[in-house]
């Protein structure tokens, strides 16, 4: 679990890291390299599940070689199924991670999130619905790898 007491508001309790999977995580269907040492680290500390429509065919292969929890869900309603994963999981200690439209039902039933700005863009409605935007998936995973980050951006 990871603790950050942020002054003037909530605690945050996290438990589980939901990352969307494509243009989030992966780049073309593939996790980018620079990024698996710490999606290791970070799996000793949360659950991380990584949620995905599957759309190249890769999720599975790329995630069991860093043993990460994968969900799939039809490509249907996307947006539906991730917002679900989350109230099943427990909204108030599960934090959501991602950077396409159909992210927005997941961010808001998450306790906090974390668009990411990569090489497939952002989401500008997403955008208007995430605590904290960064320019990279490095970046939005050192934020809980160095959860002072995240107190700096929200304290109020």
């Amino acid at each position: 679990m990871i603790r950050v007491d942020i002054p003037g508001r909530e605690k945050l309790k996290i438990e589980n890291i939901l990352f969307d999977f494509n243009g989030t995580l992966a780049v073309d269907g593939k996790i980018v390299d620079h990024i698996k040492d710490k999606l290791i680290t970070l799996s000793k500390m949360v659950n991380i599940i990584v949620i995905t429509a599957d759309t190249y065919g890769s999720g599975k292969s790329e995630c069991d070689k860093l043993d990460l929890n994968i969900m799939t869900f039809p490509k249907d309603c996307a947006g539906m199924h991730k917002q679900e994963i989350v109230y099943k999981l427990g909204s108030e200690r599960t934090v959501a991670v991602g950077n396409g439209y159909n992210d927005l039902e997941m961010f808001e039933a998450s306790c906090f999130s974390v668009a990411v700005i990569g090489e497939e863009g952002l989401s500008s409605k997403l955008l208007l619905k995430s605590d904290i935007i960064t320019r990279s998936i490095e970046e939005a995973i050192d934020l809980f790898l160095k959860p002072d980050r995240i107190k700096a951006d929200l304290r109020w």
